[in-house]
């Protein structure tokens, strides 16, 4: 290891000799949105980005990827630099939703001895939807750069006085830009040594594309079920085999208005292998790009969402990654429960092919 240092010491005092400026590929720099404050990760030689909300609980603004044609694409739906837009957004775009994702049934739950009633904000169907994260300002943990990657470390520590929710989680996400694209993790920690605590989570990025055209294909890694909703979009306890989205053919629909989903799935495993990552890609014929989201093994949900076309005639689709069911507060698919100091990981992210 000495002998290694020594060698690259030498190398790095001969470039500079010759003038030759030992540059970092990756940078991380603050930028604004009008009065919000951001992170822009940023590979300066293939000009790929991330720009990281910090004031929104560290939701996505922008996320620009180069696949292996080296054609850079906006993945992303934006909010086209306005803040108003961000903070009034109703379609939650890009943002990391904790410590509950999609919907909680008429926002009530119950855990060990205690009732609770969260806030609800999908008023058409009276449940309480997606959770108090994008609301909370993080804190920088950590920023790290070099020539192979931007890391940025955030944290939020909740404070138990959101309503319905009096639980204490460190929540600390890392992101990561690098040659193998952008990468979120997680970390989530019992702050209250003595009371558990449940929580599960998920991220809603509305992808661009073509939509009607567009091809999902699920990862064949693994089985798939559809889990049926009622009219209030909260799980019946029923569920299909599903062999759709298997890559041969569109969504579908037209330009305007594309095949309705709003539909969750579970990747429920196979006899024969065992996935460790379950990959969902998405074919845009337009560009003739294929976006690929993967998952980490703690985030076996999928929920896909193609009504933001027809809502505000944006062209994108939401391929959400989740670790739990919707309404897992009440109906316990994966719900994670975490004793006092109790800690728990879970991974996904996206490149572009």
């Amino acid at each position: 290891m000495k002998i290694v240092n020594v060698v690259l010491a030498i190398a790095v005092m001969l470039g500079v000799a010759r003038g030759d400026a030992v540059v970092d590929r990756f940078t991380i720099e603050d930028e604004n949105i009008e009065d919000l404050h951001t992170k822009v990760l940023t590979n300066t030689e293939t000009g790929e980005y991330v720009q990281i909300v910090t004031d929104l609980g560290g939701r996505i603004e922008d996320l620009v990827l180069r696949g292996s044609h080296k054609k850079l694409r906006s993945v992303l739906l934006t909010h086209n630099g306005s803040a108003s837009a961000l903070k009034n957004d109703i379609w939650w775009k890009n943002a990391i939703l904790l410590p509950y994702a999609n919907r909680i049934d008429e926002g009530k739950y119950t855990f060990y001895n205690g009732s609770y009633q969260l806030p609800i904000n999908d008023v058409d169907n009276h449940n309480a939807m997606h959770g108090f994260l994008i609301n909370k300002t993080m804190k920088v943990e950590n920023q790290v750069t070099n020539r192979k990657s931007a890391v940025l470390v955030l944290s939020c520590q909740f404070d138990g006085k959101d309503q319905g929710y009096p639980f204490y989680p460190f929540v600390e996400i890392t992101y990561t830009l690098s040659d193998d694209g952008f990468d979120i993790s997680f970390q989530i920690t019992n702050n209250n040594k003595i009371d558990p605590m449940l929580f599960y989570l998920g991220w809603h990025p509305y992808f661009k594309c073509s939509v009607y055209k567009s091809v999902i294909t699920f990862d064949k890694c693994t089985r798939w079920a559809h889990i049926l909703l009622n009219s209030r979009a909260i799980p019946t306890g029923i569920s299909n085999e599903f062999n759709g989205f298997n890559g041969s053919a569109p969504i579908g629909g037209s330009a305007t208005n594309p095949t309705h989903y709003d539909d969750a799935y579970k990747a429920i495993g196979s006899p024969d292998t065992t996935c460790s990552i379950i990959k969902t890609s998405l074919y845009d014929p337009d560009s003739n790009q294929t976006v690929v989201l993967h998952q980490g093994s703690n985030f076996p949900f999928v929920q896909v969402f193609t009504g933001i076309v027809s809502g505000t005639g944006e062209n994108a689709v939401a391929i959400e990654p989740m670790s739990a069911m919707t309404n897992s507060f009440n109906n316990h698919d994966h719900i994670q429960i975490l004793s006092g100091g109790e800690i728990w990981k879970g991974s996904f992210g996206v490149y572009v092919e």
